[in-house]
């Protein structure tokens, strides 16, 4: 999903990814049996695996995922992902 995405950086360390435009819009935790995936955006979302949802300044909200199967990685979740790097001032090659 990410590499659709320009002007991204990508920080690993040890048991997390750091995906950052102008600011880090993703972060993914490696688990031995899932993803825990945080993301930023300006509104709250629904989803049923959805762990938490902190409001960190007014209209924006991290939500926390927990990714469990590749079906989790829909197109829903694409948009989201797209949506939050977009905020952190990332383009993507179809603009």
């Amino acid at each position: 999903m990410v590499r659709d995405l320009d002007g991204v950086t990508v920080d690993a360390m040890k048991s997390t990814i750091l995906f950052r435009g102008e600011t880090a819009f993703l972060s993914v935790a490696v688990r031995k049996k899932r993803l825990d995936v945080s993301l930023m955006l300006t509104k709250r979302i629904t989803a049923s695996n959805l762990i938490d949802v902190v409001e960190i300044s007014p209209g924006r909200f991290v939500h926390k995922l927990r990714i469990t199967h590749p079906d989790d990685l829909d197109e829903t979740f694409r948009a989201w992902v797209w949506e939050a790097a977009r905020l952190s001032g990332v383009g993507t090659n179809d603009d």
